[in-house]
């Protein structure tokens, strides 16, 4: 019995240790994504190694002439939180090299409104709402000026979404229930941080 508890002890021990050692790097930033979403990065570790913490959005709300008596009107938004771990190896002085991965999840939410102002007045409605785990890789540089560092990093991923369209169009609605694996290998981020 005093084994156990000696070795509990040692055990709690090192790990309240551990958590009052503070990090050694911090960084905090903002970036803009391929995607067109904007979003603000946290990351902490070692100079080597760092945990990355990411909360990207996207608002539109854009309307469109179609012709003159026909209205289209598009607005949603787009969430991604992502969470993971990243490596840095130096090339020089100012550039590192950056690769990891990210676990993520994904929330979307869609709408699109026609407003026909003919005489045959065929208004359409439809909203979408995509919601989804993923994973993606982290492979990219930074450059360091002082404690300014700009980024670049590709971030190809894999997506499941589960979703919900909701259709109506000349007083009949439609709802679909879809859901998906994909993938894409061109998303980025542009990324310009500070670190203290």
């Amino acid at each position: 019995m005093k084994k156990v508890i000696l070795i509990t002890a040692g055990v709690v021990l090192s790990i309240v240790s551990y958590g009052q050692q503070s990090p050694k790097q911090k960084e905090v930033g903002i970036g803009i994504s391929t995607w067109g979403t904007f979003g603000a990065f946290y990351r902490v570790g070692s100079s080597k190694s760092l945990w990355r913490f990411t909360g990207l959005n996207r608002y539109r709300n854009l309307t469109q002439f179609s012709s003159p008596d026909v209205q289209t009107k598009y607005s949603g938004f787009n969430v991604t939180v992502q969470a993971g771990k990243e490596f840095r190896k130096s090339i020089t002085d100012k550039l590192d090299f950056r690769f990891g991965g990210d676990v993520m999840f994904h929330y979307s939410h869609l709408t699109r409104t026609v407003n026909d102002m003919t005489m045959t007045d065929n208004d359409s409605y439809s909203k979408a709402r995509y919601i989804g785990p993923g994973i993606n890789a982290v492979v990219g540089f930074n450059y360091k000026i002082k404690r300014i560092l700009i980024g670049a990093e590709a971030l190809p991923c894999f997506l499941y979404t589960k979703g919900r369209t909701i259709t109506q169009e000349n007083g009949i609605e439609t709802i679909s229930n879809f859901s998906k694996f994909g993938y894409s290998f061109t998303s980025g981020l542009l990324s310009l941080a500070y670190q203290f």
